[in-house]
């Protein structure tokens, strides 16, 4: 079985992420589900509950890149970054 997404839709949708998980499964590959420290999406900084544990992966889309104005939500202390950690990023950011 085979799927086209159009490049445009699947930059918005993540299409590509759903098709390769769609594949594994079908393939019979495993999967399991992460905690919540590995998915943070920074957009929606303030909808988010204080995690339990410190951050794995952080979801920054666009608020990165040069006139975004959410970045600082990043250096939040309820992200329990490693002082380290936000040293190197304040130092990079913005990335574009």
């Amino acid at each position: 079985m085979r799927a086209k997404v159009a490049a445009e839709a699947g930059e918005y949708w993540d299409s590509s992420q759903a098709a390769l998980s769609l594949a594994i499964a079908h393939g019979g590959g495993g999967a399991r589900i992460l905690p919540a420290s590995h998915n943070i999406p920074l957009h929606l900084f303030d909808a988010l509950s204080t995690p339990d544990e410190a951050a794995v992966h952080i979801h920054y889309h666009w608020l990165l890149s040069g006139g975004a104005h959410s970045a600082h939500a990043l250096f939040d202390p309820r992200f329990m970054l490693a002082p380290h950690t936000v040293d190197w990023l304040k130092q990079r950011v913005p990335l574009c």
